[in-house]
């Protein structure tokens, strides 16, 4: 751990970049710091947790899309896109832990898809951003149940882990 980065707390930035955005920072920083505690439980990820800001924007699909396209070499909107900076040895008084991009317009399209407010939906992506910055996936079936238990235990109940299991 750099020396710049003990015993810095975790902090949550929102940039909303679109017009009909359902969440505000005070809507998602207790998940988040509910997130951080979850986490933390994890031994070996909370030797690595030091602290620093996490950002989330909420963007267009048309913003989400060009991002996909520079990040992923997917030419297509997505619902949720992490740039993760967490196991980067980073530069002295930097701080950013990653970056969350959660497209408005696929989460509204997702949300009438799975019959819940689109609030619930930009929560679950935000969530689900988040494990990505810290290192979770979901490619296997183990990385899978682990990165979907985690989900469950921030939300507080298991609907989103039906929700994901019903898309795949």
């Amino acid at each position: 751990m750099h020396k710049d980065h003990e015993d810095k707390p975790f902090t949550l930035e929102v940039n909303q970049r679109c017009h009909e955005c359902d969440l505000v920072e005070s809507d998602l920083d207790p998940i988040y710091q509910k997130a951080i505690q979850v986490l933390k439980k994890d031994a070996e990820l909370a030797k690595k947790m030091h602290g620093g800001v996490v950002k989330a924007f909420f963007v267009s699909d048309q913003e989400i899309q060009q991002l996909n396209r520079n990040y992923r070499d997917m030419d297509k909107p997505t619902d949720v896109i992490s740039l993760s900076y967490f196991e980067e040895s980073p530069f002295p008084g930097e701080d950013m832990v990653g970056e969350i991009f959660i497209s408005v317009d696929t989460a509204h399209k997702q949300a009438k898809e799975h019959g819940i407010p689109p609030k619930d939906e930009s929560t679950y992506l935000f969530i689900h951003g988040l494990l990505h910055v810290f290192g979770f996936d979901h490619e296997t079936k183990y990385d899978r149940k682990r990165m979907y238990a985690l989900q469950d235990e921030i939300v507080g109940h298991d609907k989103w882990r039906v929700i994901a299991e019903d898309d795949e």
